[in-house]
């Protein structure tokens, strides 16, 4: 948590992953803390605070996932966020985009991501990871959670 927390105190900005040719080298580059893809927990970070916690495989790639799609109605992010300030249970996705309360929502949430700052911290092994994903978002107590689904 102690190395989470040193990264939450220098971000990276969003805009460095939403770049039209952005990339890990390029970030490397730019961030001499980023040593490559790894397994780890990434926190989205809004004002400084945390705003979502989330573990991968592939941490560095999914971040640039989450963050490019961020333009793109079906952005399960901004999805998440627009669902915060306009809820309409029980209607799928597509059909909110229809309810123009929902889809300015869903526009904000898209200027709210390219807002937002990004820390990454490494973990090895898939126990560690996954323990400590769901830690940390207890710790952090982010308001946006993961959802686990067991199929």
């Amino acid at each position: 948590m102690a190395e989470l927390q040193q990264a939450m105190r220098t971000p990276i900005p969003a805009g460095d992953f939403m770049r039209a040719r952005a990339n890990i080298c390029a970030l490397r580059k730019k961030y001499p803390h980023v040593s490559g893809e790894c397994c780890g927990c990434y926190v989205l970070m809004q004002d400084g605070k945390p705003a979502y916690a989330g573990i991968s495989r592939e941490v560095y790639r999914r971040v640039f996932r989450i963050l490019k799609e961020a333009n793109h109605t079906s952005s399960t992010l901004a999805n998440m966020f627009a669902d915060m300030n306009v809820p309409l249970p029980g209607v799928c996705c597509f059909e909110k985009m229809h309810v123009p309360a929902y889809r300015a929502a869903h526009e904000r949430a898209h200027r709210r991501i390219a807002a937002l700052d990004v820390a990454i911290v490494p973990i090895e092994g898939a126990m560690e990871l996954y323990l400590f994903g769901a830690y940390c978002a207890q710790h952090l107590r982010v308001p946006l959670l993961n959802v686990f689904r067991f199929n």
